[in-house]
């Protein structure tokens, strides 16, 4: 399982220092944050434009957070060098939240001086201009892709062309990651390693889904709305269905379920 923004089904909040202490506690798998760039250049991990929905009675609660310096936004919100050495020797998947090539930037050097490599999957769901230079600063590091690339797959298993074209790039093992629903328009096949994020729940999509994982794509089960599937029924069916893993708020709930199922 994924933890999704750090969120492991306690009172620990999101993309919190205290959640992501519990997910290393916990020693889970992988876990996914966001980060934004402040008006003073300071990396923040935090998921949504603004503050209003986690902090609406701040004083700049509807500002978007690249208008705010660090001093300016509550003090819970932690810096991303800080969550990179809690999360040590954790996998991590980090969503680039702004359509910024000096961020990219700066999250590459935050990386190279308090992360590992090995562990990192980034990039947006939202900026092909960030997902390439992601490409160019770290070729084989695997990568969050934009929608439209969900699309062109989609469109080349329509046709029977999925692994024709760019073969040597999608073969058993690899993995790229790609949400549902979000366009813009990438490379798809200048990529080293590739995961598919799908709405799996989605009839139209299922087919596509079982396919990939019987050619040793890893697919990542998520709901479109909230990125997460959070109850026990929801990820036995998208595990069933085909995915290998799951983006979840509930770890926690899931891990104890889990425990004692076999299906």
């Amino acid at each position: 399982m994924i933890v999704h923004r750090g969120t492991i089904g306690t009172s620990l909040g999101e993309n919190t220092i205290e959640s992501f202490s519990e997910c290393k506690r916990l020693n889970v798998g992988m876990v996914e944050f966001d980060v934004f760039m402040t008006l003073n250049k300071e990396l923040v991990v935090f998921h949504d434009d603004t503050l209003n929905r986690l902090f609406p009675d701040h004083v700049r609660a509807n500002a978007n957070i690249w208008d705010l310096t660090k001093d300016q936004i509550p003090e819970s919100i932690p810096l991303l060098n800080d969550v990179l050495q809690v999360l040590d020797g954790i996998k991590i998947v980090v969503e680039i939240k702004q359509d910024s090539i000096e961020l990219v930037d700066l999250i590459w050097a935050a990386i190279n001086n308090y992360g590992n490599w090995i562990d990192v999957t980034w990039g947006s769901f939202a900026s092909s201009s960030v997902n390439a230079h992601c490409k160019h600063l770290r070729p084989n590091t695997p990568r969050v892709l934009c929608g439209s690339e969900m699309k062109a797959i989609f469109i080349l298993y329509l046709t029977g062309t999925l692994f024709v074209f760019g073969s040597d790039k999608i073969s058993k093992g690899n993995q790229f990651w790609i949400p549902t629903g979000r366009c813009m328009v990438c490379n798809m096949f200048h990529i080293n390693s590739i995961v598919i994020i799908i709405e799996y729940r989605y009839k139209i999509f299922k087919p596509l889904l079982r396919y990939l994982s019987t050619r040793g794509v890893i697919v990542v089960g998520c709901e479109y709305e909230s990125g997460a599937i959070n109850t026990p029924e929801e990820a036995e069916e998208a595990y069933k269905d085909g995915c290998s893993l799951i983006s979840t708020d509930e770890y926690v709930l899931l891990s104890r379920y889990f425990k004692y199922m076999l299906f």
